[in-house]
């Protein structure tokens, strides 16, 4: 839904110019009434000629209701600026002009209201004087339209150019779902109602949403938007939401309703500035975000347009968000939220003001590897935006499956030491497999390293172990000897295993794996040609005696116990015998 706004100084007429584009006076509180003067945001629906419902917002222009304008004019589309012809420009029409270009806002049409109170030469004088006031910022182009409420002059235009805005916003969906409270109330029969603007993706009332800075889910019982029971809310539609499961007493005005995971809550933040007088370093200001606002201590960073902002108690917010800061001076500049929490790096905070591919990019470039999760979390973005920058982006390794961004440097640099620590564990250990992949399970990004490095060709995996493209376990030199020593004695004498002569383990587990020896039973080793010959003694006497056991292998073998067990255990797990126990 497309959002306008009023803005303007005191009894400029914009309280009037929406009673008469839409019929409905915005003023509901009996002293607004009585004193003909607005103090809360007051809302109309505003529908346009093809039958397209947009929503009006009426800001307060008295300097003693600033922060109810701030609070209205975030996120709006198109701001009404009126000026009384009679008066001019006043100090309320600057110090709008001034919040409507802190908070970036693109659309402006200046209103000049009661031009029957005035000749045609005056006129040209106040228009020629906003002409002068715009002319050095983005809003040099904007149309002055010429009005008089009061003789219905003018109207019909401005109808027309405000139809002409709504039709062409295209109204994309961006971020994520959440509404800043300004209105808390509670209703018999119904409960407690929170107001405000939907901004980002779409909700209903399965949606599932918390507010901040609870940190708790609400159970939404209905949406309505100007007084109409709706299903779902849009971007931009103006939202009375019933909640079941709070008391008006729990919620305040500047509390956010938003989808779990995006919204920041903390004391302190970098920020882009955009001063519009000059302030001094560790100035304490009023910082208004939403429909917040809290005090806070501003410092100023090497960069001239980024600051540190420190405050007194947490602020909920999502990065990206725009701000207005204000002093006893009033309004003294404005900006956007770049990131929620302290870094080492400080000197790369400047491209998180950038934009997102830059400013995932940075963030990988300090973290290295980061959650997409946390990604949405530090910068507002959805997580399907987020794969779409980083997929087209030949800097970040995505790993979906993990639901983890890497920075592709830090990736090759690891994979890099990795490699070289396989090199020298073979050097150093000739006769293991490998390296062994439990270590995988210790970090997200191994898995990716180890990917990495068998799409290179560089190794080679199996369920236990990592190891060099083609490396086959190979003894030293002294080793060889050590082994067919070995190997020998167990060939001539199978049945003696002293221990002078048994060798370390690594060069056991090399010959077991090689299968070159066999263990049994009581760590009894035979080479594997003096098993052959004793599985032969003892199929023989199998035959033989029709049966098989411990007394009859050591009467006939002269052996041991020891070896008469380890041969019988051998041979039954591997179903070479059935044995008999007596």
């Amino acid at each position: 839904m497309f959002s306008i706004c009023t803005a303007g100084h005191i009894n400029h007429g914009k309280t009037s110019l929406i009673k008469k584009l839409t019929g409905e006076n915005t003023d509901r509180l009996p002293q607004e009434k009585n004193r003909g003067m607005s103090i809360e945001l007051g809302f109309a629906k505003y529908i346009t000629s093809k039958n397209i419902t947009a929503s009006i917002i009426d800001v307060p222009g008295h300097e003693k209701f600033i922060k109810n304008m701030i609070s209205g004019s975030y996120a709006v589309d198109l701001v009404l600026l009126v000026i009384d012809a009679n008066d001019g420009i006043k100090k309320q029409t600057l110090e709008h002009i001034e919040i409507i270009k802190s908070l970036e806002i693109e659309n402006l049409l200046v209103v000049v209201n009661k031009i029957d109170l005035i000749d045609k030469s005056d006129l040209e004088k106040i228009k020629k004087n906003i002409r002068d006031l715009l002319k050095n910022n983005r809003f040099n182009q904007s149309e002055i339209l010429e009005i008089s409420i009061k003789n219905n002059v003018g109207i019909d235009h401005l109808r027309k150019i405000i139809d002409s805005k709504i039709h062409q916003e295209q109204n994309s969906i961006n971020g994520p779902s959440r509404i800043s409270i300004d209105r808390v109330f509670s209703l018999r029969g119904k409960g407690t109602i929170i107001t405000g603007k939907l901004l980002g993706r779409p909700i209903s009332s399965n949606s599932k949403l918390e507010i901040y800075p609870n940190n708790k889910i609400i159970k939404i019982k209905s949406i309505e938007s100007f007084n109409e029971n709706i299903n779902h809310a849009s971007k931009g539609t103006r939202c009375a939401i019933n909640i079941q499961n709070f008391d008006s007493k729990e919620i305040s005005k500047g509390n956010i309703i938003s989808e779990k995971g995006f919204i920041n809550t903390s004391k302190f933040i970098y920020a882009k500035m955009n001063l519009l007088k000059n302030i001094k370093n560790n100035t304490e200001v009023m910082f208004h975000t939403g429909t917040s606002r809290s005090t806070g201590r501003l410092q100023f960073m090497n960069e001239k347009n980024i600051a540190k902002i420190y405050f007194k108690n947490s602020i909920s917010f999502i990065v990206g968000d725009a701000f207005i800061i204000r002093n006893n001076e009033g309004t003294v500049g404005g900006g956007k939220i770049i990131f929620p929490e302290k870094i080492k790096e400080e000197s790369l905070i400047k491209y998180f003001a950038l934009s997102d591919s830059n400013k995932i990019n940075t963030l990988l470039k300090i973290k290295k590897i980061v959650d997409i999760k946390k990604v949405s979390n530090y910068f507002g973005i959805l997580e399907n935006d987020i794969l779409h920058i980083s997929n087209s982006d030949s800097n970040i390794i995505v790993s979906k499956k993990k639901g983890i961004l890497i920075d592709k440097d830090f990736l090759i640099s690891n994979s890099e030491k990795l490699y070289k620590k396989l090199l020298l564990f073979h050097k150093s250990n000739p006769l293991k497999s490998g390296l062994s992949v439990s270590f995988i399970n210790e970090k997200k990004e191994n898995n990716l390293i180890i990917n990495l490095l068998l799409n290179k060709k560089l190794i080679e995996l199996n369920e236990n172990y990592i190891y060099k493209l083609g490396f086959q376990p190979t003894p030293s030199a002294d080793q060889s000897l050590i082994i067919n020593r070995y190997i020998n004695y167990l060939d001539k004498n199978p049945f003696s295993n002293p221990e002078d002569i048994l060798p370390n383990e690594e060069i056991l587990n090399f010959l077991l794996n090689k299968k070159e020896i066999i263990k049994s039973s009581n760590n009894v080793y035979f080479s594997k040609k003096a098993f052959k010959e004793i599985i032969k003694e003892v199929d023989l006497l199998n035959k033989k005696f029709g049966k098989i056991n411990i007394n009859i292998i050591r009467d006939n073998l002269n052996i041991s116990r020891k070896y008469c067990l380890s041969i019988l255990d051998k041979m039954e797990d591997e179903n070479l015998i059935s044995r008999d126990r007596n």
